[in-house]
């Protein structure tokens, strides 16, 4: 066969091969809005505004106008035989959030994405409501979230370190320094 012949017989393949990948692509996003519509959500936001004091749904522009800056991460494994066995630790993020924007939000609660878990932040019972307060137009929060891993999720954020937060409407990466082993507390 010759060689020009034999150079075209992928094409047919290629071609099948995008109209799937096309077809999966608008299933996909088909899928999502038929979801979020039965969901009620209107426009996925990840926050909540207020003007009045009460919350109502965000807009994807009032969430564009908040900018998240990772601070620092850091890594605390288990020291203790039980928490060593099961490969937790403690990860702690600082972040400082600014509204940029003109109406007053509330963030939903974020979440770490590491070793194929999603991981919500740790509550203490010694702090009430949700772990990021309102945020006023204009201002700036400075906040150290607290999240609780083991297995997987630990052995990613050790070896790799790295993972992602989901905050307002949006994943970010961050960095993550190994830091003391965790002593448990008496």
């Amino acid at each position: 066969m010759p060689r020009e012949k034999r150079a075209l017989l992928w094409l047919p393949g290629l071609a099948k091969l995008v109209a799937v990948i096309l077809v999966a692509g608008g299933v996909g996003i088909a899928l999502g809005i038929w979801i979020s519509k039965l969901s009620g959500d209107e426009e996925s936001s990840g926050a909540t505004s207020s003007g009045t004091g009460t919350n109502v749904p965000s807009t994807t522009a009032a969430l564009a106008a908040i900018s998240v800056t990772t601070l620092s991460a850091i890594l605390h494994v288990a020291t203790t035989p039980s928490g060593q066995s099961r490969e937790r630790a403690r990860l702690g993020v600082h972040l400082s959030i600014e509204n940029r924007g003109d109406q007053r939000l509330v963030l939903d609660r974020p979440a770490l994405l590491s070793g194929g878990q999603s991981v919500a932040t740790k509550s203490r019972a010694d702090e009430p409501g949700p772990p990021l307060g309102p945020i006023d137009a204009g201002k700036t929060l400075d906040v150290t979230l607290g999240f609780e891993t083991v297995g997987a999720a630990t052995k990613q954020l050790a070896t790799r370190k790295s993972a992602r937060i989901l905050i307002g409407g949006r994943s970010l990466p961050i960095t993550v320094k190994v830091g003391t082993p965790l002593r448990s507390s008496p």
